[in-house]
């Protein structure tokens, strides 16, 4: 059984080399002029010169990626690099008064108690003690009695004293030399100097700790020595005496 051709379509076998029906969309019908000759697709620009690329280059507006030499992507912000140096430096700046508050409680005198020790370089309003461990060498005082106010009185004795008074903070500190038996100083007899510990046969050596009695206040127990200096304390009472290196060393 023959089936009829489709309306608007001779009978019979397409011509040879030509597809059933007609192209899909209409007949093809060639642009006035002919066919476009074969090249670029966008031919050659205004004002003569050579055909341009089919497509913009790339980096350039209309084109594909990112310019020659450019990864993919914008570039890192700079922003989050500065965030991180300020944030840094700001961590170092703290660490450093972090560390320097650390070192104002250990070393300041504030801080100290009846028993600790000092080294103060010169009894005066112009140099300030700093707080040590009695065994260093640079110990050459003892607290012992600590007021909590600078006009306070310290107790009957022969010590000298260091006063504080700034803004809220008010006290005053009685001290005595950190020596014992046997240890000579330079600078005794200098009424702001601070006790130096040194050598007896150091020519600075000017008084030696001959004898120390705790517990006592009583100048008779130097006696025993011809030229000495008697040193008294009624808290805690003991009595310190004190004699001349050159009478001490020959």
């Amino acid at each position: 059984m023959s089936v009829p051709p489709p309306p608007g379509q001779p009978a019979g076998p397409p011509p040879p080399g030509q597809p059933y029906g007609p192209p899909l969309g209409g007949p093809s019908v060639p642009p006035p002029g002919g066919m476009p000759p074969a090249g670029p697709p966008y031919g050659p620009p205004p004002g003569g010169g050579p055909p341009g690329p089919p497509f913009p280059p790339p980096g350039q507006p209309g084109g594909f990626g990112p310019p020659p030499g450019q990864p993919y992507g914008p570039p890192p912000s700079k922003k989050r690099t500065m965030l991180w140096v300020r944030i840094g430096a700001a961590v170092v700046i703290l660490g450093l008064v972090v560390a320097g508050g650390i070192w104002y409680f250990k070393s300041s005198p504030a801080t100290a108690a009846v028993g600790d020790c000092l080294n103060v370089k010169e009894f005066s309003k112009h140099a300030d003690p700093t707080k040590v461990d009695c065994t260093d060498p640079s110990a050459n005082v003892k607290i012992a009695v600590k007021l909590d106010s600078s006009g306070g009185s310290c107790p009957q004795g022969d010590y000298d004293e260091y006063s504080y008074s700034r803004k809220s903070t008010s006290y005053r500190l009685c001290l005595m030399p950190n020596v014992v038996e046997g240890d000579c100083m330079a600078d005794f007899t200098s009424d702001t100097a601070g006790y130096q510990k040194v050598a007896c046969t150091d020519p600075r050596a000017e008084v030696k700790v001959s004898k120390v009695v705790q517990g006592v206040t009583d100048e008779t127990v130097c006696e025993e020595f011809d030229r000495y200096l008697p040193v008294t304390y009624s808290d805690p009472k003991s009595t310190y005496c004190y004699t001349e290196v050159s009478q001490t060393t020959t």
